[in-house]
């Protein structure tokens, strides 16, 4: 996106990834990329992200009513 002069917020970046989880259209276009045989729990992989690496993106974190993704 850089490369295209386009820029995206820390803060937007998190509120998209939120809206994201709570859309089950999203939820089911990502089965197809997972491994069949992988066990996996998006929103504990959603919270792993939001808590350990999106604190790496420069800018202020979402500060809007969605909520974190809860822990399973």
């Amino acid at each position: 996106m850089e490369n295209e002069g386009h820029k995206i917020s820390r803060a937007e970046f998190e509120r998209n990834l939120l809206e994201k989880l709570d859309d089950p259209h999203f939820l089911e276009d990502i089965k197809p990329l997972l491994a069949v045989d992988a066990s996996h729990n998006l929103h504990r992989a959603a919270d792993f992200f939001m808590t350990d690496l999106a604190s790496l993106i420069p800018g202020e974190p979402w500060q809007g009513k969605a909520q974190k993704p809860k822990k399973s």
